[in-house]
């Protein structure tokens, strides 16, 4: 089995105030959610139809994907109304001024 790899995604004085910023490490669609202190990075597809989140809103830690307005909590990446439903969520960690996320199997 592949083990996870920490790879840095950005730097803290790229992330947007609000908002969100889409990556790509090693080719994989990811959003980096920052709020307040923390940033989460979830997958940048909705598991619905796989529309990008990347246009969506964010709201009080909840993103809502603007294709059908299904909503996820960014921390866990459970749907609001089915938390069985989830979007995919990375760890990521500060390293000075770099922005990591760690990537299963990478």
């Amino acid at each position: 089995m592949s083990q996870s790899e920490w790879v840095v995604v950005t730097t803290r004085s790229k992330l947007p105030k609000a908002g969100v910023l889409p990556v790509y490490p090693k080719g994989v669609a990811v959003l980096l959610v920052p709020q307040g202190d923390e940033v989460y990075a979830i997958a940048n597809r909705c598991p619905h139809m796989s529309c990008p989140l990347e246009a969506g809103r964010v709201d009080g830690g909840i993103i809502t994907c603007p294709c059908h307005d299904w909503s996820f909590h960014v921390r866990t990446g459970e749907m609001v109304t089915a938390p069985e439903i989830r979007v995919t969520t990375y760890p990521v960690k500060k390293d000075g001024d770099d922005i990591l996320i760690e990537l299963p199997g990478a």
